[in-house]
C-alpha cells in the first residue's frame, strides 16, 4: 500500500505569493540515476533556506525518504506505492497515480529529464546530461540516428540536443455533481525510428464525482498516436474512501487495452497529511 506522508514546509522569510509545485521524484531510484538525485537534493536544501514564494511537494518513492530523511523536514512528502525497481511502472505511476494528485499545482516540476505526455501544465524540465551522445548503445535501435539531422539545435561547441516541442491543452469543469477532465496534446519529436511520424498526439478524459460525504469515485480513458507506431490505450478507475480528515485511501486499476500499452496493474495508497 502507498505510504504518505507531509510535515509543514518551513518559512525562511516572506513569501511573495505562493506558488503550489508539484516535484515529480518518482523517477528518482537512490542509488541507481547517478549525480542528478545529489544535484536536486541539493538544489531543494537550497531553496528551503531562501526567501521563496514556491511551496513544492515532493512527489518520490520510499526508497527515497529513507535515503533523504532531512528533506521530509522541510517539504510535504507524498510517496508512491510503488519500489521503483521497475521502469514500466514508474512510468504508469506518473500517468495515473501522480497525475491526479497533481491536479490542483500551480507547475509540475519534472526532474528526470522526461516528461509525460499528460497531466497538469505549465511544467518544468530538468535534463542533466547528454548520455544518448557519449553512450549511444543505451538507447538501442535509436543508435543509429544519433547525429546531426537538423531536428535539433547545435551550441557553440558543437554539441546537439534533440528537442520535443509539446503543445497541451486541457478542459476542467464541474457538470452537478461530477468533474471533468479533458486533455489533447500533439508533441514534435526531435527524433524518430524509420518510417515512424515525428508527430504524436496524445489524448486523455476522467471523470469523477463523490458517492457520498466518505466514498469517491474516478474513471480515465487516455491513449496516444503516431503513424508507423503502434497506438496506445489504457482505461483506469479508482476508488477513495475518506478515512478520516487527514487520510485519503485509494484503491483502483489501470488496463491496457492493446499491446503497446502494460498489461492490467493494481493500484492501492494513501495520503496522510500530518500538521
Amino acid at each position: 500500500m502507498t505510504a504518505a506522508t507531509a510535515s509543514t514546509p518551513p518559512s525562511p522569510g516572506r513569501r511573495l505569493s505562493p506558488v503550489d509545485v508539484a516535484v515529480n521524484l518518482l523517477w528518482c531510484v537512490p542509488g541507481d540515476v547517478g549525480g542528478s538525485e545529489q544535484y536536486l537534493v541539493r538544489q531543494l536544501i537550497g531553496l528551503a533556506s531562501q526567501p521563496a514564494e514556491f511551496v513544492p511537494t515532493l512527489y518520490c518513492l520510499p526508497a527515497f525518504v529513507d535515503a533523504h530523511p532531512e528533506l521530509a523536514e522541510l517539504f510535504s512528502l507524498v510517496v508512491a506505492g510503488i519500489s521503483g525497481d521497475e521502469r514500466p511502472r514508474r512510468v504508469l505511476a506518473e500517468y495515473t497515480w501522480l497525475r491526479r494528485r497533481t491536479r490542483s499545482a500551480d507547475l509540475v516540476h519534472h526532474g528526470g529529464g522526461t516528461t509525460p505526455l499528460v497531466g497538469r501544465r505549465p511544467i518544468v524540465l530538468t535534463i542533466h546530461d547528454l548520455q544518448y551522445l557519449t553512450h549511444p548503445e543505451y538507447l538501442k535501435s535509436l543508435k543509429q540516428h544519433l547525429k546531426p539531422t537538423g531536428n535539433g539545435l547545435f551550441t557553440h561547441d558543437g554539441t546537439y540536443f534533440i528537442l520535443n516541442v509539446e503543445l497541451n491543452g486541457i478542459y476542467s469543469a464541474d457538470l452537478g455533481a461530477y468533474h471533468l477532465d479533458a486533455n489533447l496534446s500533439v508533441t514534435r519529436l526531435g527524433i524518430a525510428d524509420a518510417g515512424e511520424s515525428r508527430n504524436q498526439y496524445g489524448w486523455a478524459a476522467a471523470v469523477s464525482r463523490p458517492v457520498n460525504d466518505t466514498w469517491g469515485v474516478a474513471v480515465e480513458l487516455a491513449g496516444s498516436t503516431r503513424r508507423g507506431a503502434d497506438d496506445t490505450a489504457q482505461l483506469l478507475g479508482a476508488l477513495s474512501y475518506n478515512w478520516s480528515k487527514h487520510v485519503v485511501l485509494d484503491v483502483g486499476a489501470a488496463f491496457g487495452l492493446n499491446k503497446a500499452t502494460p498489461d492490467t496493474t493494481v493500484f492501492a495508497g494513501a495520503v496522510v497529511l500530518l500538521k
